[in-house]
């Protein structure tokens, strides 16, 4: 059979056969017919590699289902990981409100604390002053002190020198009277000196920082 009329007769069957949806095959194809033997031993190469990519596909598989149950189990776990960031991320708010109230009440109270700081240093001071006078006071009262124990001390003297002396016309000479007025203190309670009109200084009373004067005679003889 020639060759155009085989390809003729390929284009009338393909019209024929086209709404079982054949199509015909390429013009001039250099295609050569295979016979039955040579087309199973190619089938069954085909087949054998075929097996083999699906023996690797399903190794394939199998592995990703692995990694597809790894990634799940990830996944449940990083679920589980951010409800509990999120718990502490709640409570890290609650601990940070609580901190800046924390800051608040420390900021009132340390201005609180220095403000009675300055009153304190202002009453601090105060009370050196007072201290420096009451310091000078002391001294002033430590000194007549002394100056009371000189006095004592030389009455002691005179009355022993008179008890000495012997009795004339019969009788001893009285001693002389002695009166020595104590001092009354010069500050008061409150650490203030009292004015002369003050109610603790008592009608007649010695002013303060005078030095006690004798009174008394001695009976001389023949008197």
């Amino acid at each position: 059979m020639e060759r155009k009329a085989m390809s003729r007769y390929q284009d009338l069957y393909a019209e024929a056969m086209a709404k079982y949806g054949l199509e015909r095959g390429i013009r001039g194809s250099e295609a050569r017919h295979i016979d039955q033997h040579e087309y199973y031993r190619q089938c069954q190469r085909e087949k054998a590699g075929l097996e083999k990519d699906v023996a690797e596909l399903s190794t394939e598989k199998k592995k990703l289902d692995k990694e597809k149950k790894s990634l799940e189990s990830k996944v449940g776990h990083l679920e589980c990981s951010a409800i509990a960031l999120d718990a502490q991320k709640k409570q890290l708010r609650q601990v940070n409100e609580e901190i800046r109230q924390t800051n608040r009440e420390l900021y009132s109270e340390n201005t609180r604390l220095t403000e009675a700081n300055s009153s304190l240093a202002a009453e601090n001071k105060s009370l050196a002053y007072t201290n420096a006078g009451l310091s000078e006071e002391a001294t002033r009262l430590s000194a007549q002190r002394e100056n009371l124990a000189a006095d004592t001390e030389r009455l002691t003297v005179e009355k022993k020198a008179y008890e000495a002396q012997p009795p004339r016309h019969g009788r001893r000479q009285k001693p002389p009277c002695v009166n020595v007025m104590k001092p009354k203190p010069s500050v008061t309670h409150n650490g203030k000196k009292p004015s002369a009109t003050s109610p603790t200084s008592s009608p007649g009373a010695r002013p303060s920082g005078l030095k006690p004067r004798l009174h008394g005679r001695i009976m001389k003889s023949g008197s």
